[in-house]
């Protein structure tokens, strides 16, 4: 498996979990240089997985924003789990 091939098998788990091929097809359509569409060819980005296409330099900088979004997701996540443990420390047992 090639660099890229592991940067794009990564990155689409992180941001889709293990079956993330075709939902990271629909997730780059809106970005493909040639004009927004609701999707690009899910046997592209099949094909790129595999090695048997080369990944195009603009998926790069679009992957790198959608994880950038999805840290800010979790990180705001975290928070919230904080402040909840907190309050539910707070209350004591109940009883």
């Amino acid at each position: 498996m090639t660099r890229d091939q592991e940067d794009l098998a990564l990155a689409g788990e992180l941001l889709l979990g293990g079956e993330w091929r075709q939902p990271l097809a629909r997730l780059l359509g809106p970005h493909h240089p040639r004009g927004p569409r609701d999707a690009i060819d899910g046997r592209l980005v099949q094909r790129w997985a595999a090695g048997q296409r080369p990944i195009p330099g603009w998926v790069w900088p679009v992957l790198a924003k959608m994880l950038e979004s999805r840290r800010a997701e979790l990180v705001g996540t975290l928070d919230r789990i904080d402040r909840m443990s907190s309050h539910l420390r707070g209350r004591g047992d109940g009883s």
